[in-house]
């Protein structure tokens, strides 16, 4: 299944100013989602409830993720959203949810058909594995060459 991935969906540190909790940054995600035509009202409280259901930090390496979603009928677009907070942001990890995890990174996807959501996710939790992809997240400040590089993984998961 196709996410769609523009420049528009990727929010670095100056984006996201202010930001210091999770309910935060799912919060504004969630906006920014609907706002662009790939959510439906309610979408980021639709994150909210699902992120203190089923947790979503992931303690990759080398630094802890998120994979953030909501259900299939929040979402108008299937798309895939990339966020790197100006500060790590706590969220609990999906296997231990008392445990809290800095996150760096926060992937969030949007699926449209709820029948390819088990398959997106798992293609992103393939993709988090690779500490070099990782590392080259952190670093780079090129909105179109992020959305290239997780196009190219995505298409390589």
């Amino acid at each position: 299944m196709a996410l769609e991935l523009t420049p528009e969906l990727v929010w670095l540190e100056k984006d996201l100013e202010g930001i210091r909790t999770n309910e935060e940054l799912l919060t504004a995600l969630g906006r920014k989602m609907t706002a662009l035509g790939f959510a439906k009202e309610g979408y980021e409280k639709a994150l909210l409830d699902r992120e203190r259901k089923y947790p979503t930090g992931l303690p990759s390496l080398p630094v802890p993720v998120a994979i953030v979603h909501a259900d299939a009928c929040w979402v108008q677009r299937s798309a895939l959203g990339f966020a790197r907070p100006p500060e790590p942001v706590l969220f609990s990890n999906m296997v231990a949810p008392d445990e809290k995890l800095p996150v760096r990174l926060v992937f969030l996807l949007a699926v449209a058909e709820s029948d390819a959501h088990t398959s997106v996710l798992a293609d992103a939790v393939g993709m988090i594995q690779k500490a070099d992809l990782i590392e080259s997240l952190l670093r780079e400040t090129d909105k179109e060459l992020i959305v290239s590089t997780l196009a190219g993984e995505l298409g390589s998961t």
